[in-house]
């Protein structure tokens, strides 16, 4: 029981602690250009927490990250954002419209923008655990979203939960508004990731049971 008690209190103050560098750091980044990279960083030690690895400095391995990752992660930033706001003004437009044709286009953007929105929070765990291109990194999270579709759903599932949570109690946003969810994330998914097999920037689709 005491054991129990005192893991518990660790994880509150090693996720408060690491989800004030993340605020932090994204404001460095000015929000926009510093979400990516601090949300890799952030999931970067909580990965490292989850499976047990020593983490000597925390903010030396978030700083180092966060610069390593601050142009890569800004350009899969910016293309989601690109294709995000294509999906939206698609639906925006067609909404009102209501005919045969757009009603079958509107329903095709809908469920092109669901799969995009499984591939945009499964993006993050397979970047921290694979290093592969862009172009391979991309493919991987929407064949790993798809192939595990109960997986992707339940990351996308608990985000939105947690902003609905965080929007009744606000207070929480400080300590826990990005290192829960990268939490549950990590928690989710590692053991369907660590399943992959031979990863490589040469071969992305082979996966066991797939």
């Amino acid at each position: 029981m005491f054991d129990t008690i005192r893991s518990l209190c660790i994880w509150i103050i090693r996720l408060s602690y690491v989800n004030i560098l993340w605020l932090l750091f994204m404001v460095i980044g000015g929000v926009i250009f510093g979400f990516m990279p601090a949300t890799i960083s952030l999931l970067t030690i909580i990965k490292k927490w989850v499976n047990k690895e020593d983490v000597h400095s925390v903010l030396c391995l978030f700083i180092h990250t966060y610069i390593q990752a601050f142009l890569k992660g800004n350009g899969y930033g910016l293309l989601f954002l690109l294709i995000g706001s294509i999906f939206y003004a698609n639906i925006t437009i067609l909404l009102p419209n209501q005919n045969l044709l757009t009603t079958i286009f509107l329903y095709s953007n809908i469920t092109l923008f669901i799969v995009y929105g499984l591939g945009v929070v499964t993006f993050f765990p397979v970047y921290v655990h694979f290093q592969l291109t862009m172009n391979n990194c991309i493919k991987l999270t929407f064949l790993f979203a798809l192939s595990r579709f109960p997986i992707s759903f339940s990351i996308l599932l608990t985000l939105i939960i947690w902003l609905y949570v965080i929007r009744w109690y606000p207070g929480l946003s400080l300590f826990f508004s990005g290192s829960m969810v990268c939490f549950i994330m990590e928690w989710i998914s590692r053991k369907p990731l660590s399943a992959l097999t031979s990863v490589s920037n040469q071969d992305v689709y082979l996966i066991k049971n797939a």
